[in-house]
């Protein structure tokens, strides 16, 4: 009788199986998210300037200090990570609204197109969120993405909100117009960023609704605002 013990079952310690590929994605994706939204947090505090991808790592709880580089790649490349993970559930739900909105004749409808579908999005994100800060910064920072951030999915869903917009005010001269959707763009997202930095620090979450409301019809009263001519009423005689 053969009673080589090789032939048995193996009773000793099996060798430690590494992950599958589905289980290495999972975690890679995972840490990638953190990283993010460690990010956004750190560059909503301190300023984008300001904060390093080592203090980004060690703000995840990455032992690795070059984890950015690894799951992510360069500080751009980060922040335009956070942008993308953004704007498209934005450019999406602006996209529903525009589709229910065409061939409306009132102005707040389109307004609304631009408004509501950002402040319904920062509404459902996990608090204290940052996004609404860093934003904020892009645009008005001209070393940072400030042409990018728009020349995306978003930006082409921004210029269909805007163009039946713009059409109901065609009569006003060009230069109103862009001076307007200046001020529309710095109204909506500084506001936005404010109120977010307010209900970060006082832990008291914002209220989206009412702050999507009161901008909708600020944004209305400067885009049919009429100027003052020169030598009529409000002019110096």
């Amino acid at each position: 009788m053969n009673t080589d013990a090789s032939e048995g079952p193996s009773t000793g310690p099996s060798p430690a199986r590494r992950p599958g590929p589905s289980r290495r994605r999972a975690q890679a994706d995972t840490t990638r998210s953190q990283l993010l939204l460690a990010a956004e947090r750190l560059y909503a505090i301190h300023g984008i300037s300001e904060v390093s991808n080592r203090q980004v790592a060690e703000a995840a709880g990455s032992a690795n200090n070059s984890a950015v580089g690894y799951y992510v790649g360069t500080k751009t490349d980060l922040l335009e990570a956070i942008l993308r993970s953004h704007n498209e559930p934005i450019a999406r739900g602006m996209k529903e609204m525009i589709d229910r909105t065409a061939g409306s004749p009132d102005l707040h409808d389109y307004i609304e197109c631009l408004v509501r579908p950002y402040t319904d999005h920062l509404a459902q994100l996990r608090r204290p969120s940052g996004f609404a800060r860093v934003i904020a910064q892009v645009v008005t920072d001209p070393t940072l993405l400030r042409n990018r951030v728009f020349d995306s999915t978003l930006g082409q869903t921004l210029r269909q909100a805007f163009n039946p917009m713009w059409a109901q005010i065609a009569d006003a001269p060009k230069e109103t117009i862009e001076m307007r959707q200046q001020v529309l763009r710095n109204m909506v997202l500084h506001t936005c960023a404010e109120q977010e930095r307010s209900a970060h620090f006082s832990e008291v979450p914002a209220d989206w609704s009412l702050v999507s409301e009161i901008l909708i019809n600020s944004v209305a009263a400067v885009l049919t605002h009429v100027p003052s001519q020169p030598g009529g009423l409000g002019s110096d005689s």
